[in-house]
């Protein structure tokens, strides 16, 4: 049934798109039919299901869990020119499919999730291939007919068992290089074969963009080298390549995409070149080994989740020009040990650094008005705060769990304590708090077992409960 549905959504979406794009579309509504396919001499009951407009056949969706399938030239006269959208996404057991030199185009997703079929050629009058057509497939080579112009976003992406990807001769759109497919003039980088045994790869001299999802999931790849050619670097461009070690970003670099180097496990450190302006979302998420980053003057931004379980990076020097931090930038960077915010930043997201355990003082410079909720919970190797004058609101559990802060300065605009902001900060005996509190919020200081004096300012207009619930040691 799920197969069923997202096979339609994806026909839908991608009819959809050809309204948006101004591609015709028949007026009238096909002839929904399914047939009955005679079969190879070991095959029986295979099925598919076709619309059928005035001049062409479109299959829309196999029927079959039998391992092979052929899909005929012409259907009552009719010649079959289109595999449309998810027409055959998720036909697990399919291993061989057989398509007529008569098909012209293959759909977004057409092949997407046959997790067996490793038999498959391309006809030599396809023109379109659609985004993910042949994603997660198990071919293990494919080669780009002459006639084809259009290749969509990560179609051989998760083919894992892929060693080469070849274009035939007289291919005006597209050309291959040891095996590795790039647009006609080389200035695209493809497709990296997943299963292409190199330990290492120059991307091509010329190249000035490498595009989402070129070099993920390939496992032996230990060193890359980017020429200086290059300019952009696309959404999970090398992400899980667990096996690399070590990759150069040249000075030209104008962007690099989000989730690009996600779980490369083995990567050591990474500099950025100057001209990068943001680090994206994911970017370096997971990368365990990853020890040191170096950021340019040109950074002004760390996105979601960049250095999410950066486990033993202990070293990061933010630009001065960086102003913001969004939500667990450096969440579960557990070996960082300290790390200077910039007098730009204007804000700290939610859990920026939740569980950073190594971290032993921070301060919040004057520009943050903010500290959204868990910044810095479980933050338990924390023994020194300073929050800047400009700070006018502690959000909830954003100290939380602290338990080894002794020394806590509160700047003189904070008027907002959230909920459990300080809960268990065990090892603080005293704290002043300004003038400018007016709210404490429920549990603000709970568990503050440690804390002997606290000063109240007389401007405080509600205190919640169990405020200092759990200071046993507090005398009132």
């Amino acid at each position: 049934m799920y197969s069923k549905m997202r096979k339609k959504c994806i026909a839908y979406i991608s009819a959809l798109c050809m309204l948006i794009s101004g591609v015709p579309v028949s007026g009238a509504i096909p002839e929904m039919k399914t047939i009955s396919i005679p079969a190879a001499a070991d095959v029986s009951d295979n099925s598919l299901t076709y619309q059928m407009y005035s001049d062409y056949v479109e299959i829309v969706d196999c029927n079959t869990s039998e391992p092979e399938v052929t899909v005929p030239a012409e259907i009552n006269g009719v010649p079959v020119t289109s595999i449309g959208a998810g027409a055959f996404a998720d036909c697990s057991k399919l291993i061989s499919v057989t398509l007529p030199d008569s098909i012209t185009t293959i759909g977004n997703e057409a092949f997407s999730g046959c997790s067996k079929l490793v038999f498959l050629d391309i006809p030599e009058h396809v023109v379109t291939i659609g985004n993910g057509a042949f994603r997660n497939c198990a071919l293990t080579s494919a080669e780009i007919p002459a006639d084809t112009q259009y290749i969509g976003n990560e179609a051989f992406y998760g083919c894992t068992h892929l060693t080469a990807i070849k274009t035939a001769d007289g291919n005006q759109s597209y050309t291959s290089k040891d095996g590795v497919l790039y647009n006609k003039d080389m200035t695209v980088l493809i497709q990296y074969p997943s299963a292409k045994s190199a330990a290492s790869y120059t991307v091509a001299d010329g190249t000035e963009e490498i595009t989402s999802g070129a070099l993920k999931d390939c496992p032996s790849l230990t060193k890359i080298t980017v020429p200086s050619s290059v300019k952009r670097i696309g959404k999970e461009a090398f992400a899980n390549c667990i096996g690399l070690e070590e990759v150069n970003l040249p000075s030209s670099m104008e962007s690099i995409g989000s989730y690009a180097f996600y779980e490369c496990t083995a990567l050591k450190s990474v500099t950025i070149p100057e001209g990068i302006q943001e680090i994206d979302v994911y970017t370096f998420s997971g990368c365990t080994e990853l020890t040191a980053v170096s950021l340019p003057d040109t950074v002004t931004a760390i996105g979601r989740y960049a250095f999410y379980q950066c486990l033993n990076l202990n070293q990061i020097a933010l630009s001065e020009n960086v102003n913001k931090i969004e939500a667990a930038a450096f969440q579960e960077c557990v070996s960082l040990e300290n790390i200077t915010l910039p007098a730009a930043l204007s804000s700290i997201a939610e859990r920026a650094f939740y569980r950073c355990e190594a971290l032993s003082s921070i301060e919040i410079p004057d520009n943050v008005t903010s500290i959204s909720e868990y910044a810095f919970d479980s933050c338990t190797g924390l023994k020194t705060v300073i929050i800047g004058d400009g700070v006018k609101y502690i959000r909830d559990w954003a100290f939380g769990s602290c338990e080894n802060i002794t020394s806590l300065e509160l700047g003189n605009r904070v008027s907002y304590i959230g909920v459990n902001a300080f809960f268990s900060n065990s090892s603080l005996q005293e704290i002043t708090i300004p003038e400018s509190v007016t709210f404490l919020d429920n549990d603000a200081f709970w568990g503050c077992s440690s804390l002997k004096e606290i000063t109240l300012p007389k401007n405080v207009i509600n205190i919640g409960s169990n405020t200092f619930g759990g200071c046993t040691n507090l005398s009132c």
